[in-house]
């Protein structure tokens, strides 16, 4: 800890040496769970325009461009719209408790949760075993005790970031849903607790941080990131085929180029290689992603990825990060599997908007077939309509999306998986290393049939309220399964295989901003599952209840 705190703190003091101070930190990274995003979104419906970028997170200099555009060119005639605007504005403002002359400024802002959780084992039937009950407010999702983001910033061009959570033991939330070998740390049904916080004993806090530490640097037209982040990229609400937020966090550098008409975006990051390999082969995780928008009709992207593992030489690095090869020019299923993802969003009409995304990983062409290529395809399929309408100074916003994965998209032959994996050292009993495995792409992986969607209210500022709906069809084929081979062995494979797995979840949640300075939340779902762990006869009904509240400091 002691060696860390003075890393922090020469970060810090090498940003201050890089220019002239400024009161916004435009190259700040706004994170994932902000609530900038949505509104965003929802304010470019209701203002007639179409969705910005989905590469996300945005730097503060991108997001005061969207805002830009969208004053330029929208329709804020609605009180609603005013008000979503204000909201955006207030969402990235910073004030920094220290603004120096000579080109440093830093900045805190933190808080404090006390989350209550009650879950209620209704029905278990067969061999089912109610301490793996896969929660709806799992780990990612249940709000730290203690979060403390610190950033410091030069002038208009370099910021850096690190933020440290106090939040439970990951083993505390049973984490199979994710395709984790995660441990419950209960033996029976009996053991699991009705009632807990997110308030537990030292023993039982997680260690491992922090999840956000980064420097990034850039202008008014590009990023550049390097650090620990959540990353997310396509116009899936459910998910994204090619690269989501499902992993806890991603390690990489990042560049990112943007414009009101076009935007390029190149990644590279580390992942971790098969954990029972004792000389692990150095991975990683390749992607970059053009995008073009049409006016304000709609917006198209490509992007090519590849997950790479190679030991042979450490030159090839330099290769593997050039963000403007063409990756499947490269000829080298041995050592990468690649794949490529194509999007599309329209506005037909003023509020609503329809996408999609096709992912291709594998694919028979006919002369492939005759010459006795017995390759499995592996495709990804996603698609959805969104809508925000204003209703007095708050709005409507609804969605309704569905996907299919192949059984093998991500697990292709003789390369690495589309799988991102950490250690966990553990104190809750049995205490020992884990490695949870989950996606990089879609969440639910391989193998998969998904329709979700949502309605709600929301008054941007005071409080929004919604209910959401879930279903997953889950084949036996995931993200640890390899690849059969024997040849032709995967191609009578189809979505879901074997005994499929079927989730039902239905959601009402809402939030309340009851002072400036504190939030109120609640969450109430219903979960029905069917042949758990694919196994017929085994179903389980569960209620779930999570309330909290949040101090924070800006």
């Amino acid at each position: 800890m002691r060696r860390l705190a003075v890393l922090a703190a020469a970060a810090f003091v090498a940003l201050a040496s890089a220019g002239k101070a400024s009161a916004q930190n435009f190259q700040d990274i706004i994170p994932l769970e902000s609530s900038l995003y949505r509104w965003a979104d929802d304010l470019s419906l209701i203002a007639g325009m179409t969705i910005p970028s989905t590469v996300r997170p945005w730097s503060r200099a991108e997001a005061l461009k969207v805002l830009r555009r969208i004053a330029r060119d929208g329709d804020l005639e609605s009180a609603a719209a005013r008000r979503l605007y204000a909201a955006c504005e207030s969402g990235l403002e910073t004030t920094p408790i220290v603004a120096e002359t000579d080109g440093f400024a830093f900045a805190a802002e933190p808080s404090a949760s006390l989350e209550a959780y009650a879950l209620i084992p209704v029905s278990v039937t067969g061999s089912a075993d109610a301490s793996e009950f896969a929660r709806v407010v799992d780990y990612r999702d249940r709000l730290p005790m203690a979060d403390l983001p610190l950033s410091a910033w030069a002038g208009d061009f370099l910021a850096g970031m690190v933020q440290f959570t106090v939040r439970d033991d990951y083993r505390l939330v049973d984490d199979s849903w994710s395709g984790a070998s995660g441990y419950s740390g209960y033996e029976s049904p009996d053991d699991l607790p009705a009632f807990s916080l997110n308030a537990t004993s030292l023993l039982n806090v997680d260690t491992f941080l922090p999840f956000r530490a980064w420097f990034a640097g850039g202008n008014g037209s590009f990023s550049i990131q390097f650090g620990r982040d959540a990353l997310s990229w396509g116009n899936g609400l459910t998910g994204n085929l090619m690269l989501s937020d499902s992993a806890d966090y991603h390690d990489f550098v990042r560049v990112r180029v943007f414009a009101d008409a076009f935007s390029f975006s190149s990644v590279f990051a580390a992942i971790q290689s098969d954990d029972d390999e004792p000389d692990r082969v150095p991975a990683g995780f390749a992607s970059h992603r053009l995008e073009w928008r049409w006016k304000d009709l709609g917006t198209i992207a490509f992007s090519e990825s590849l997950a790479i593992q190679d030991a042979d030489s450490a030159l090839g690095l330099i290769h593997d990060m050039n963000p403007l090869l063409v990756y499947h020019g490269w000829l080298a299923p041995e050592r990468a599997n690649s794949l490529m993802t194509a999007e599309l969003t329209v506005t037909p009409w003023k509020r609503v908007a329809a996408y999609g995304q096709f992912a291709l990983d594998e694919t028979r062409t006919g002369p492939e077939a005759e010459a006795g290529d017995e390759k499995a395809q592996a495709t990804g399929w996603l698609a959805g309509v969104r809508a925000a309408v204003p209703l007095g100074e708050g709005y409507v916003r609804a969605w309704v999306e569905g996907a299919l994965t192949d059984p093998w998209l991500y697990n292709r032959y003789n390369a690495p998986y589309y799988r991102w994996q950490r250690r966990i050292w553990s104190f809750v009993e049995p205490q020992c290393g884990f490695w949870p495995v989950k996606p990089i792409g879609y969440f639910a992986g391989p193998d998969a049939l998904v329709a979700a969607g949502s309605v709600g209210y929301e008054l941007p500022g005071e409080w929004r309220a919604s209910f959401a709906f879930t279903w997953v069809g889950k084949g036996e084929i995931d993200l640890t399964t390899d690849y059969p081979t024997d040849p032709g062995a995967g191609l009578s494979a189809t979505t879901p295989t074997g005994v499929p797995e079927n989730r039902y979840e239905a959601v009402l949640s809402g939030e309340w901003q009851a002072r400036e300075w504190l939030t109120l939340s609640s969450t109430f779902a219903c979960t029905a599952v069917d042949s758990v762990g694919h196994v017929r006869g085994d179903r389980e009904f569960f209620i779930e209840l999570a309330v909290g509240a949040t101090v924070s400091y800006r």
